[in-house]
């Protein structure tokens, strides 16, 4: 009988043990490297980014080319590219529309579509049962868009309403049973989420204006605690006085961890870091360079980016150790958006951070034997 769900996991666990084992035993010493592959396009399309990675390795993102102003909503299933609107389909007068995937689970994505940044609804598709659902709730709002999902189905995002003088964002949660939440916002006038774990835990970002943008961290049963005082204090060494302009909260963990970026405006820094309610905020290792984001976080890992803002090399920090991503061959620019339980990372890569089409991509470790260097020996001078 073949090993079905985690006991697969486990077998695989168990043979490479066995490997190394049996490798040791015949003096072949093994090692651990990263391979990262460039993943398809369809016809016509330059580019694209790779947002998000489910444990049966289906990706969302999206496809664009160069000079576009936006993309268009994608995934890969087992490698091959798909464009979201031709294989699953969107909402009456959305066909030729733009739009993205930001995350997913085993079998759905939550992203949105639009037509103008004041034409856009939150979307939730489902690849197996190739069937959508239009998340906006209604005239009263401007539009919506959908960041995160979890295992359930909850779908997690923002909507724009009018108000006097403007428009106001609203954190928002669309629950798999149809109930729907608006988020408190404290004492801020706006507010946005970006990820949601199985238990309804919810991170994103609350504000006034653009100019001061507080992480801010949703218990499950809706209470807000705002993050940006301690991530402050945790950083203040590098602040050398100064004060944060932001900080972002882009994921929360199963266990209650979330993870985001601080920006110091002063020096065009962003700060990786994670927080737990027990251990307060920890600054993620950023190796040899200066700065870096924590945009997803996964079973042990993190995903992410380290180095300055134009200049990032994608990372993962697993139990708090930075292992850097090699760039993808002919680009400096790396990002890494996300990763699962099996070690699959995705992300995008480009020229610089500015320079478009980006290039998506897919990374995981192997295991290969160590090199060996044969030679003369080398003798000491005689005394």
């Amino acid at each position: 009988m073949f090993a079905t769900g985690r006991w697969r996991y486990v077998a695989a666990g168990v043979l490479v043990v066995a490997l190394a084992i049996v490798a040791a035993q015949a003096g072949i010493h093994l090692k651990k490297v990263w391979v990262v592959k460039v993943l398809k396009l369809p016809d016509g399309w330059e580019g694209g980014v790779a947002n998000d990675v489910s444990d049966s390795g289906l990706i969302g993102g999206g496809f664009r080319n160069e000079g576009d102003r936006w993309a268009v909503p994608a995934f890969w299933k087992k490698g091959k590219p798909y464009e979201v609107i031709e294989a699953i389909g969107v909402p009456d007068g959305y066909e030729d529309a733009f739009g993205i995937v930001m995350s997913i689970n085993n079998s759905q994505l939550a992203g949105a579509t639009w037509n103008s940044p004041f034409d856009q609804v939150a979307m939730k598709w489902d690849v197996c049962k190739k069937t959508f659902l239009n998340l906006h709730p209604g005239d009263d709002y401007i539009a919506s868009g959908a960041w995160g999902i979890n295992a359930r189905g909850d779908v997690c995002g923002f909507l724009i309403e009018p108000v006097v003088g403007g428009i106001a964002r609203v954190p928002y949660v669309w629950r798999h049973c149809g109930k729907e939440t608006e988020l408190t916002r404290g004492d801020f006038a706006q507010g946005w989420t970006s990820g949601i774990n199985s238990w309804g835990m919810v991170s994103g970002w609350a504000f006034d204006d653009f100019s001061e943008v507080h992480a801010v961290f949703w218990g499950w049963k809706g209470k807000m605690t705002d993050l940006h005082d301690e991530i402050e204090e945790a950083l203040k060494d590098e602040l050398n006085g100064g004060s944060l302009d932001q900080t972002i909260a882009y994921d929360v963990h199963e266990n209650g961890m979330v993870v985001g970026q601080a920006y110091v405006a002063a020096n065009y820094l962003t700060w990786p870091w994670s927080w737990t309610k027990k251990r307060g905020v920890k600054i993620l290792d950023t190796g040899k360079v200066e700065g870096g984001v924590a945009w997803k976080a996964v079973g042990a890992g993190i995903a992410g980016s380290v180095g300055p803002l134009a200049e990032q090399d994608a990372a993962v920090w697993v139990k708090g150790r930075l292992d850097v991503i090699p760039d993808v061959k002919g680009y400096d620019f790396s990002e890494g958006s996300s990763l699962n339980r099996r070690g699959m990372v995705v992300g995008y890569a480009a020229e610089d951070e500015l320079v478009d089409p980006a290039v998506p991509w897919v990374a995981w470790k192997k295991v290969v034997p160590k090199k060996k260097h044969f030679g003369k020996k080398k003798c000491g001078k005689k005394k």
